[in-house]
């Protein structure tokens, strides 16, 4: 069965569940690359970990730009190539790779520039800064091997093959597990072992996905001989990269102005949540999955004009994102001790966590269904509904709400502000939804725009 085919005549539920599982797992895997670093830096020493968690922020904006711009590359092959035009679907992936330099650039210059600054907001301490910059600066110098390798692995994704990517990921997360102790305890190099561990996995992992672009079975073709870029591509892929961008990076700048909010509650709260943070994050990055792996599926059959497919796609990616909240709220609500043991070994603070964990746990389903109507609205070219679910969610509501809180309940509002800006946004998309039914639409039964 050849893409089109794949695209077009392949049952909706089987081929979400084979193009979300990757994705799924490539998320993951991205993040593991710092919860691996900070397993072994904790055992080091605690000021490195502390380090690592300050300059977490800095690592997901790479991350987040990475996956926005490649989530807009995604979307126009996958267009393209649902509209027969392969050769413009070629240009897109071509476009997309040669715009990857400069974004790696600009990460470059801005990230160096200010990465001791963003430290030292948080810290006053040498050492922690001294860990801090010696960390993230060879991840930021290295930080091309990401952005390339994402883009690639869209590229890939966008003719429905998911698994190849997968194999690169893989290789690279084996390679840092391996690294790791030998670099920061054998050669006692510490953070930096742990620095040049990451770098070089991804080093790996990005010349395995590039042997991938290169051969001869891939259908998308990289042509640079007689290359120019096509405006419309360009386009489309800000257009949606942007929007997905800001999607993916909103959750550093909520964590860093949530610690703003926490740290005048008391010294733990900041260390509390960032232990909730990761361990949620891990529920989202399931969605994650399902919202990537069936963006190209969805952009495909809006451009292929065949909105019955559209729609089932996009109700049965809910009804799959509903299920991954719902297991999350009963395991969040039945084993917090548990959960927080992966981490740390410190009762007291595991014990003060089980409420906060199961407050927040309420909106999980909420924010899964947030989660995929924001990538469905990226799907149909509407990034900028896409980017107020995203802002609403977790800054407009989100803050305000955590701030008002904390000042009657304390650390508890923290964490019930997070459930109930899920709630609230959920509730506005359905009014998006209902306006544009009834305003836009000619037809009642449609739920694309």
């Amino acid at each position: 069965m050849n893409g089109e085919d794949t695209m077009e005549k392949k049952k909706t539920l089987a081929l979400i569940i084979k193009m979300s599982l990757p994705p799924a797992l490539s998320m993951i895997i991205q993040s593991l690359y710092n919860l691996i670093d900070s397993m072994y830096v904790t055992n080091y020493d605690p000021k490195a970990m502390e380090a690592i968690s300050i300059v977490y922020p800095i690592q997901n904006l790479i991350l987040a730009l990475s996956v926005g711009i490649g989530v807009g590359m995604n979307a126009c092959i996958a267009m393209k190539l649902g509209q027969n035009k392969h050769t413009e679907a070629e240009n897109a992936a071509t476009s997309g790779l040669i715009l990857s330099i400069f974004h790696y650039l600009g990460v470059l210059v801005i990230g160096l520039a200010l990465s001791k600054i963003f430290i030292q907001t948080f810290t006053t301490e040498d050492k922690v800064i001294q860990y801090g910059l010696t960390y993230i600066n060879l991840i930021i110098i290295f930080s091309f091997t990401t952005i390339f390798q994402i883009a690639m692995e869209k590229i890939l994704q966008a003719d429905g093959k998911m698994a190849l990517p997968m194999f690169s990921l893989v290789t690279g997360v084996i390679i840092n597990v391996i690294l790791d102790p030998l670099l920061i305890f054998t050669f006692d190099m510490g953070i930096l072992g742990a620095a040049l561990a990451t770098v070089i996995a991804q080093v790996c992992s990005t010349i395995v996905m590039l042997a991938f672009i290169l051969s001869k079975k891939n259908r998308i073709r990289i042509h640079l001989k007689g290359f120019s870029f096509n405006k419309d591509n360009i386009q489309l892929i800000y257009k949606v990269g942007i929007p997905s961008f800001f999607m993916n990076a909103i959750p550093s700048f909520m964590v860093t102005f949530m610690n703003y909010i926490l740290i005048t509650i008391n010294s733990f709260a900041v260390t509390t949540f960032g232990l909730f943070y990761k361990l949620q994050y891990f529920v989202y990055m399931g969605v994650s999955g399902i919202a990537q792996g069936t963006m190209p599926l969805m952009s495909y059959n809006y451009g292929a004009k065949n909105e019955k497919r559209l729609n089932l796609i996009l109700k049965q990616s809910l009804f799959l994102s509903i299920g991954i909240g719902i297991l999350a709220t009963i395991i969040f609500m039945s084993m917090p001790n548990l959960l927080m043991q992966m981490f740390y070994e410190d009762q007291n603070l595991i014990q003060t966590t089980n409420m906060f964990l199961r407050l927040a746990s309420i909106g999980f389903s909420f924010g899964c269904i947030n989660y995929i109507m924001a990538s469905y609205f990226q799907s149909i070219q509407k990034g900028l509904l896409s980017l107020i679910v995203s802002l609403l969610r977790q800054l407009i509501l989100l803050l305000p709400l955590a701030y008002g809180l904390s000042l009657c309940m304390e650390e508890s509002g923290i964490y019930l502000a997070i459930t109930i800006s899920e709630v609230i946004t959920s509730i506005t998309i359905y009014g998006f939804m209902l306006y544009f039914r009834k305003k836009v639409l000619p037809n009642p039964d449609k739920t694309s725009f």
